[in-house]
Formats: C-alpha cells, structure tokens, sequence
C-alpha cells in the first residue's frame, strides 16, 4: 500500500499554488518522517498565471530539499497535451525532460474517459522519458457499467501504465458505488487507486473501504486542502492506518499536527475548504464543484443566491466547470455593457399588455385567459418559457436570466416567437443562440433601483418579472396586466424577498394599471372580473 499526499497540486486550487518557501520545506521535512510513501510537488499546467507549484518547474526541484527515501510526482491535465485528440509533441518536449535529468518519477495523468486514446499516448511519450504513469481516471462516478468495461479494455494490456487512479471529481461516490466500480476495474489486472472528494463528507470511509477492497494507492492531503470541498485528510488516514494490525508499515500521524498549528490552521481560516451544504448538494446533482468553490470565495453571492444557481445548475450540464456560466452571471450579473439596442415601442406602442407568468392559475384560469386575448388583443410576453399556455397566444417570451435560459435553450429554438433579453450576457461563441430572435433590451442590476429607458433598464435583482415590467412600461401601454403570476406562499423565504422589490417599483409610480387578472399573494391590485365579467372592462 502506497500513500500519496497531493497538498501542494490539490490544495493549490485555492491559493492559486502560491504556497511560501518556509510551508514548503517544512512540509517536506513533515512529510518524510511520517511514513507517507509518494508527494506532489504540483501541477505542469499549459497556463502559467499561477503560482510556483501550479507549473512546478526543473529549477524550482532542484531547490527543493528532498528526501531521497521519498517518491515524488507531478500532475498534468491530459486536455493540456492533446490537439484534435493527437499529443502535443513540441509543448511536451517544452515542458518536460527525461528522467535521468529530474528528480521526479511519476507523472500522473489527469484525464477523462472521452479522452482515453488520447491519454493512452501520453502515457507512452512518458514511458519513453523513463517516468512512472499513473493515470487518473476523473469523473469516476458519471461512467456507467459499459463505459467502465471499455476502460477496462483499453488499458488493461497497455504496459506503460503502472497504476490506474479513480478520481471522485463531483464528490458524490457511495460505499455500494466503489464497491461496484471496484467489479468491473479489479480486471484490469493493474494496481489502483483512489483520489476521494469530501463533498459528502464520505473521503475517508471511500478511501479505507478502497483499501479494503484491494486498492494500493491512496491520495490525501493536510487538512483535507483541496478543490472545492477537499479531499482525505492525511493526517485522519495515516492516524487511522495505524489502528489496521494487518499494515507493518509504521505511519506517523501525530508529526503533522505542528505543521497545522504552524501552517496549515492559517490557510483554513483563509480560505475555508472542506464539506458544507452547498458541495453537499453539488455532489447529489452532479455539479462541478468549482461552481460552488468559486461562488463561496466571490462576496456577491449570498447564500440563498448560491442555493438558487444550484437548483439552475442542476438542469444545465455541469458536470465540467465552464467559467463563462459564472462570468454571464447565473443570479448575479456584472454590470458591464449593459447597452441594449431595442425599443419596446418599435414593435407594440400604447396597447394593452399581459404578462404572463408560470403560477398554478394559469392552468386553473386557462380557457377565460385564452377568451380573454381573443377579445381585448393584448400583447402577451411570456416570463421565461412556459408551455402551460398554447405558443400561439403568446407574441414575445422575455427573459433576463442567464441561467434559465441555457435550461430553456431548445424550447427557445423550436418556437418562432422573439425573445426579449439582454444579449450582452450571451457568449457570442454560443452559436446556437444564432436561431433565436432575440430582441436586445439591455439590464443591469443596481440595489433598490428600478430606472426605465428606451433600450435599457436598472433593476434591483435578477428577476424576470420586473424586467418584462419595465419592457412594458417602456412601450407606453394602456393597461399591463398579470396572469399566472401567482407569487409565493407567506412562509415561504421569497414572499417577502419579491414583495420588497414590489413595494419600492411601485414607490416609483411608474405605471399606475398593472393589474392581475388572478389571484396572486404578490402586492399587487387583483381584478377578477376582468376575466370572469362579460365586457371584458379594460379599466382597472
């Protein structure tokens, strides 16, 4: 059995691999007298804004006071190395040596399973240089038996891997999941590893199940440090080891401690990784946990804002961390080019509105709404996309989250109709926003502000609604009214949150008509007889 501490690499994630001189060689130091067989000493990625050990170079080895009893690794991401899934010849021979001119012995080769021939070739370019490969399977979880069989297959006779790692990168593996993994890898007649995540708080009991189940090789770090919620701590797993009668290696977990006091106490307060609710519930969707790494260190996400990007990340494809998601904003949005060039008016000036929302009554109400746009021809916008109400009484859907409509993007795609929203939050790499209509009226959220102009507003949230009321106060309407919008109920945590942004948009008189036609717990004036009466009374 065979321990191998990643601080350095993994932990690297949260202060950008920027670890001081003194840290280091007194972890070094730590590390050779506690039995741990294998360290990190960090990452060779292909960008170089990081620090020392995020592209650990030669040099910065060769300064290092290693111990000769000691192995030592470093990680790349395979995706680094690979063109059109050929190798990059010229970065790695840029970037690495042969063995015999470095001190470093293993290469460990991040990688997921779409990438494998790929990851297969770089394994042999580092066989070739005289290195040890470990390849590091990640995403392990999201593999299903076949895909697991084809990994099996692929690797199982491939000499220039020494040891397959699985990598528990979204944090969600079980006990009865490992053991199934366990099944099907065991025949690749290769020892293995396991890299656990600690979003469920499981990183230690995966890592010493693995070890019972025949794992060899086992990752870990001091304190847990490490992307999101943190890996095995190596101080519980040596301090456990020691307990196991079977294990003749003596480990030495009480060396450790001083180095936390001295150390490692300082970054947690810091920085904070480690379990919580948020990497809990990433782990149950399968979101990446640098989504919620990256909302947690950034002020502008309050923790009720974090919970609603989950619930939005949940139905995206967030299994790979995509920056630009976070940078258009999921809730929050930077208030940057918020320029539109679309005005209301252009396209209904001085009619009547209805907005219509996603509540309940929509469908309770629907026949006398469908009667209702009959008869008076108002407008309709859409909040959001809603199949509730048939496309063809709907003439615009608006929408101003980011989020919501990457959930909705195929709906968007099949339907004719314009969609109002602000185009500037939308990567213009996204071609597939290209088949839709999208009329750009520009947003930009400042507090307890709302602020309408010709081809832009200022709101105080993110919140569809009060961006279409704002596009149809713009157009000069006669009457706006509301149906589906049925609001929250009061113990619910956002009835007060939405009712304090109505009373302040309604503090600004802008539009004195906007009346629901059914029955809502927002502030706002409810006339059911504008649906249920004969007449149809525009007056409110």
């Amino acid at each position: 059995m065979k321990i191998l501490d990643c601080t350095l690499r993994d932990g690297g994630y949260y202060n950008n691999w920027n670890f001081s001189t003194k840290l280091v060689n007194e972890y070094l130091n730590t590390m050779s007298g506690s039995g741990v067989d294998t360290v990190e000493l960090g990452f060779r990625l292909k960008k170089k804004n990081c620090g020392d050990y995020g592209f650990i170079t030669e040099k910065k080895i060769n300064n290092l006071k290693l111990n000769k009893k000691i192995n030592y690794s470093i990680m790349i991401n395979g995706k680094d190395y690979i063109n059109d899934k050929e190798i990059n010849l010229k970065l790695l021979n840029d970037y690495f040596v042969h063995k015999d001119r470095s001190k470093v012995s293993i290469i460990r080769i991040a990688i997921n399973l779409s990438d494998i021939n790929a990851a297969i070739k770089l394994s042999k370019y580092f066989y070739k240089k005289g290195y040890i490969v470990y390849l590091n399977i990640m995403q392990i979880t999201s593999l299903n038996l076949k895909q697991l069989n084809l990994l099996v297959k692929k690797i199982k006779d491939t000499e220039c891997i020494s040891v397959l790692y699985i990598a528990d990168s979204l944090g969600d593996l079980t006990k009865n999941n490992l053991i199934k993994i366990y099944k099907v890898i065991k025949k690749i007649q290769k020892p293995l590893g396991i890299h656990a995540h600690n979003n469920l708080n499981n990183a230690l009991g995966n890592t010493i199940m693995a070890y019972k189940l025949g794992f060899k090789y086992l990752d870990s770090t001091i304190m847990g440090m490490g992307r999101g919620a943190g890996n095995t701590k190596t101080e519980e797993l040596l301090f456990e080891l020691q307990s196991q009668k079977q294990i003749k290696k003596k480990y030495n977990s009480e060396i450790i401690y001083k180095l936390i006091f001295d150390y490692f106490d300082v970054l947690y307060k810091k920085y904070k990784w480690g379990p919580n609710l948020f990497y809990y519930m990433s782990a149950k969707h399968q979101i990446h946990p640098t989504y919620i790494q990256k909302m947690i260190e950034d002020k502008k996400y309050s923790e009720k804002s974090i919970i609603s990007n989950i619930n939005i990340l949940k139905k995206l494809v967030s299994k790979k961390f995509d920056i630009d998601i976070l940078n258009n904003g999921i809730f929050h949005i930077p208030n940057l080019k918020f320029e539109g060039n679309w005005d209301p008016k252009k396209n209904f000036y001085k009619n009547d509105i209805l907005i219509i929302g996603p509540g309940k009554s929509l469908n309770t109400y629907k026949s006398k709404i469908k009667k209702f746009i009959k008869n008076a021809s108002p407008t309709v916008l859409c909040l959001n996309y809603n199949n509730i109400l048939d496309k063809k009484y709907i003439d615009f859907y608006v929408s101003c989250n980011f989020g919501r409509l990457m959930m909705e993007l195929n709906d968007y795609i099949e339907t004719t109709k314009p969609l109002i929203f602000p185009r500037y939050l939308i990567s213009e790499k996204n071609t597939l926003l290209n088949k839709i209509d999208i009329l750009n009226f520009g947003v930009k959220f400042k507090k307890n502000t709302f602020k309408i102009m010709k081809n832009k507003c200022i709101l105080p949230d993110n919140l569809s609604l009060f961006y279409a009321l704002c596009v149809a106060i713009q157009s000069k309407p006669k009457n706006i009214f509301l149906a589906g919008v049925d609001g929250y109920k009061k113990n619910d945590l956002n009835f007060n949150f939405v009712n304090k942004y109505i009373k302040i948009f309604n503090s600004y008189n802008f539009h004195k008509k906007v009346t629901s036609i059914t029955p809502t717990n927002f502030n706002f004036k409810y006339n059911g007889k504008i649906i249920n009466g004969s007449n149809f009374s525009h007056s409110s």
